[in-house]
């Protein structure tokens, strides 16, 4: 078999980071930790992958505040923004009269 014709596999580097994004994105940051951490090991002067390791650090202690994960975080944020909208709506109504129909 020629080089050409032999099946693409990716190295180990770049399965574990894929592994630890999907992990980022649903939440699991532990387990994101630890593949970011292993890959770390191998090479410490991976910058992208210290800042992907910060990055996760980061939405652990945003999840630790809230008690939420990034989506529910989300959310939450978008849901109190709303309410803030509602009641300053609601305050320049009972100062004008109702122009918001």
């Amino acid at each position: 078999m020629q080089e050409k014709d032999k099946p693409f596999v990716p190295s180990i580097e770049l399965v574990t980071e894929t592994m630890a994004e999907i992990y980022t994105a649903q939440g699991l940051y532990k387990e994101a930790l630890e593949i970011y951490k292993r890959i770390l090991a191998q090479n410490p002067e991976n910058k992208v992958i210290r800042h992907k390791l910060e990055e996760v650090y980061h939405l652990m202690g945003m999840q630790k505040e809230s008690g939420g994960t990034g989506r529910e975080q989300a959310i939450k944020k978008l849901e109190d923004f709303l309410k803030r909208i509602r009641e300053r709506k609601e305050a320049y109504e009972k100062g004008i009269g109702n122009t918001w129909s």
